[in-house]
Order: structure tokens, then sequence, then C-alpha cells
């Protein structure tokens, strides 16, 4: 099951959100505006207070907008030859 959230303040492109469960830094969610879903990902969590930085324009968000994380990391894999 996935952690769900919601929106409780915007700075620019960085929101803060209250999650209902567990997440971690680097966690990649999704920030819903309607009908539009944003890529974020989480740079900070405090308590329930997670910060995501939104890879999009947030013009047009509001507190109580809804957040899906999806419980994977943002990771990339670098191999040497």
């Amino acid at each position: 099951m996935k952690t769900l959230g919601h929106v409780h303040g915007i700075i620019s492109n960085i929101v803060i959100v209250k999650a209902d469960g567990a997440v971690g830094q680097n966690e990649i969610c999704y920030v819903y505006c309607g009908d539009t879903r944003m890529m974020a990902e989480v740079i900070k969590v405090i308590g329930d207070d997670a910060y995501v930085q939104v890879y999009d324009s947030t013009r047009g968000l509001k507190i109580g907008d809804k957040v899906e994380f999806d419980g994977k990391g943002n990771w990339t894999e670098l191999k040497c030859k």
C-alpha cells in the first residue's frame, strides 16, 4: 500500500507534505494539482512532515492537494569498465 499525504505548505518549488505513513529521504512522490501529476523527491523528513522538491511549476498548487509516495528512491547505478 502506498503512503499518501496532502500539501501542508508551499515555498516556491519546495512543498511541505503531511504524510500518513512512513516516507524516506530521496523517495519519489507525485503531487497532484487538479488533473496534473508532478514528480517530486523527498529532500528532508521531520516527524510526519516531508519536504519535497517538485520538478515542475507549483503554480496553482493549493494547501490540501493530494500527494502519493511510491516507496522508490531516485537512484542511478554507475558501472565502471
